[in-house]
This record gives C-alpha cells, structure tokens and sequence, in this order.
C-alpha cells in the first residue's frame, strides 16, 4: 500500500465513489483513474492492484477512528466522558457512513492475510487505549473491574456489535445522544438496571 500524498488520497476517494455505486467487482481500476482525472500509470504507481486500494481505505477508515480515540485520551476529560465521547464518535461515523461500512464489512472475502495482520494490529491498538482509559476510570473511582484489558475487550466488541446491527438491519437513523447513554450505561451496569429504567430508550428513531 503506497497512500503517502494528497494524491493516494484522492485516487482513494474516487475509488470509494465507485466502490459504493458500483459494487467492488464492477469498478475497475480505469475507472478509478478516469473518476479521480488521472493517468492509469499514476494510480499503479501508488497502488498495486484494485485489492490493494480497497485495502488502503478500509485501513485508512480504521486508523482515523483510532486517532481520534488516542486525541481524546490527550484531552482533560475524566474516563466517563472519554468513554461517552468515543461511543458517539462510533455511532456517528456509522450514521453517517453506513454505505461505506457496509462495503468494507462486504470485502471480508477478499482481504488478504496482509490486511488481516493490520487490522488485528489496529485492534489491538484499540485494546491498549480502552484498557488505559478503564484504569484512569479505577483510579477515578468510576470503574470496578480486576481486569481492564478483557473490560475493554468487551466493550470495544459491544460496540461493534451494536454497530453490525445498526448497518445490516438498516432500520433507520439513530439518536446519538439517547443512545451513547444507553451504550455506557449498559457497559458500566450490565443487565442488572430495572426494566423500568430502560422503558423510554429506543436504539431507533421511530
């Protein structure tokens, strides 16, 4: 994967594009070139083949999620309202990006070892953050758990749950904001809150 300029950026954005009207066996790397305005010898150079591009943007997707998650980490924010800020960054992207994820869920046949081992990688980043941000929770008082690392394992996989959900069922819009307290409270309390307490949370808009 050679993404290294503005122009690996531009070529991804094309791809995209065409990715999501098309279908990936239907876009063809001409295509690409055509839709991004340049030469079939220019998007080789950066990229070797069509699977390699669609590789670069799922991998570029990820990492921006990941960057934003270490950026908050940065911030003077307490581990509760880094949590909160990192649900509703996940829900947003989803809302606002359910085609591309779907794409991206769609191409798991066809990723190769080579981005399996990023993405691992990529996870595993996640982890370390998360396990972090639940200890500065313990130490804050907030969290109680004798194990941060399974902790954010479990909640980085109720997360993407959550999301798989909203992108296969396509139900509708989200509530952002109802349902980033619905995620956190769900983490924080498990199963154990009142059936009355949950009564007026719909994970949908109606």
């Amino acid at each position: 994967m050679k993404e290294k300029n503005s122009t690996g950026a531009k070529i991804i954005e094309a791809a995209k594009e065409l990715f999501l009207e098309n279908g990936y066996h239907e876009t063809s790397m001409s295509a690409i070139a055509q839709n991004a305005d340049l030469g079939k010898g220019t998007l080789y150079w950066h990229f070797d083949s069509k699977d390699d591009l669609f590789q670069s943007i799922v991998t570029r997707e990820a990492k921006s999620v990941l960057r934003e998650l270490n950026e908050l980490t940065k911030k003077d924010l307490s581990a509760e309202e880094i949590m909160k800020k990192f649900i509703k960054l996940r829900l947003k992207r989803i809302d606002e990006n359910k085609k591309t994820t779907q794409m991206f869920m769609d191409g798991e046949n066809f990723i190769n070892e080579e981005l399996k081992k990023t993405m691992i990688d990529i996870f595993r980043s996640f982890i370390d953050i998360l396990e972090d941000i639940i200890k500065r929770g313990i130490n804050e008082g907030i969290f109680h758990t004798p194990d941060p690392e399974k902790a954010a394992s479990a909640f980085l996989g109720m997360i993407n749950g959550i999301c798989s959900t909203i992108i296969f069922e396509n139900r509708g819009d989200i509530d952002i904001e109802k349902n980033t307290e619905f995620i956190y409270e769900l983490f924080l309390n498990g199963l154990q809150k009142q059936k009355e307490e949950w009564k007026d949370v719909e994970f949908y808009e109606k």
